[in-house]
């Protein structure tokens, strides 16, 4: 198929939508790009219903297609949309947690920041304020509207996965959101960064070093780890609605005996 697809380098909002599974996560952010104005370009990745662990979408047997989709023995893994401000994108299925589950990531276009600052020529330099703003934006309203247990916006790695957190292996990136349902947990992450890289929302609070227009402050990787660790702990304390009983048992299990070892 010949649909747009957005232009690499990428950036990517990631969100752990932890009250859903992973199908009516993925279907929860279409609906919402829809309402903020975005528009299916017609391409989409079908795969099998019920899929089984899975680590990255490619692992699976996917069928190319075209909505609507007239396959109701499938359901969609990626999706190829347009939104205004920022051109064409798709949404699809993060790296899996190893206990289970996937968070939903918005892929775009980097726009100017896929180069280096200092190769930017007039046009580049008039563009990046504008596409700032317009990635904050639509950030802010993913995030405060669907209220993930935390999301990120990175233009390098997929987005982090709960256990990666709480065992301190990845870090969340330097711009980020937690959900306020993380209750103490979110005060203990705002405290550790200046209170002119932290903004309340309804729903929870972000961190931004980056994502502003104005300047990009340089993150403390201190601060990140220790934030990360506490999200990844916290997430631990609620679960997610995508893990398995069983798998986060067989886990428990085998966290024990290697500890009696």
């Amino acid at each position: 198929m010949s649909d747009p697809q957005p232009t690499p380098p990428y950036m990517c909002i990631g969100m752990v939508l932890d009250r859903l599974r992973d199908a009516d996560a993925l279907d929860a952010v279409c609906r919402k790009l829809v309402e903020l104005g975005a528009g299916y370009s017609g391409r989409v990745w079908l795969g099998p219903s019920d899929p089984g662990p899975f680590s990255w979408v490619t692992d699976l047997p996917l069928l190319a297609a075209t909505l609507p989709s007239s396959r109701p023995d499938m359901r969609p893994y990626r999706v190829w949309m347009e939104v205004g401000g920022l051109g064409h994108l798709w949404v699809g299925f993060g790296h899996g947690d190893r206990r289970g589950g996937h968070s939903v990531e918005v892929m775009l276009s980097a726009g100017p920041y896929g180069d280096p600052e200092e190769s930017w020529d007039d046009e580049d330099r008039e563009e990046a304020p504008r596409y700032l703003h317009e990635l904050g934006k639509l950030f802010r309203r993913l995030c405060i509207d669907l209220d993930p247990i935390y999301a990120a916006v990175d233009d390098v790695n997929p987005t982090v996965t709960p256990s990666e957190l709480l065992e301190g292996a990845l870090s969340l990136p330097s711009d980020f959101y937690v959900s306020r349902r993380l209750g103490p947990v979110l005060d203990e992450v705002v405290s550790l960064f200046p209170a002119s890289l932290t903004s309340a929302a309804p729903t929870g609070s972000f961190v931004t070093h980056w994502l502003r227009v104005g300047g990009y402050t340089k993150s403390s990787p201190e601060a990140l780890r220790s934030a990360s660790v506490a999200v990844g702990r916290g997430v631990e304390g609620i679960g997610w609605a995508e893990r398995r009983a069983e798998d986060t048992f067989r886990h428990d299990q085998r966290a024990g005996r290697a500890g009696r070892q």
